[in-house]
């Protein structure tokens, strides 16, 4: 989804271009899609809990037209200064969802545009860790340091899902 800020509203869902092909690839691959996303908005009191959801169910809609299916979503209400063991960089959602749904971290990759979602990513025990140059990708890669450095980087989801899918072709994702 195009990072616009805030959203509280469902219209104004917008798919980065090649999100929803990138997904369905990634469902008809079958692979485990878990989203793990700070929503500091609800905790601030710029939108409820209600208007993240229906924001969620128009995302889902979205990518449901593509054939894409995102199987377990966990999200952190909390606002910063807060350290919630959920807000990430903490691996709080991560390490739930490992536990909620057998996945293994270890042969896992943690795909973001943030320096938060690659530090989680390497906290919770994530063996691969990759940037996405869109939405806040570009300007993260610029404040990179060893803390939050990824595996790897990738101009676009749809790049990403291409290597993954290589990878997977030739052996599990180690």
């Amino acid at each position: 989804m195009e990072d616009t800020g805030y959203i509280s509203c469902p219209s104004d869902v917008a798919l980065i271009d090649g999100v929803g092909e990138a997904l369905a690839r990634m469902t008809e691959a079958h692979l485990f899609i878990v989203v793990v996303t700070n929503q500091s908005g609800i905790g601030r009191g710029y939108f409820s809990e209600n208007d993240y959801r229906a924001v969620h169910q128009e995302l889902l809609r979205q990518l449901a037209h593509y054939g894409a299916h995102i199987h377990a979503t966990y999200y952190c209400p909390a606002a910063p200064p807060n350290d919630h063991p959920w807000r990430k960089p903490a691996p709080g959602m991560l390490l739930t969802a490992a536990q909620q749904h057998q996945l293994s971290l270890p042969a896992s990759i943690m795909i973001g545009d943030k320096a938060s979602d690659l530090q989680a990513g390497r906290r919770a025990g994530c063996r691969h860790t990759a940037l996405v140059r869109t939405g806040q990708g570009a300007a993260t890669e610029q404040s990179l340091c060893d803390d939050n450095a990824p595996t790897h980087i990738f101009d676009t989801l749809p790049s990403a899902t291409d290597w993954v899918l290589e990878v997977l072709a030739r052996k599990p994702v180690p």
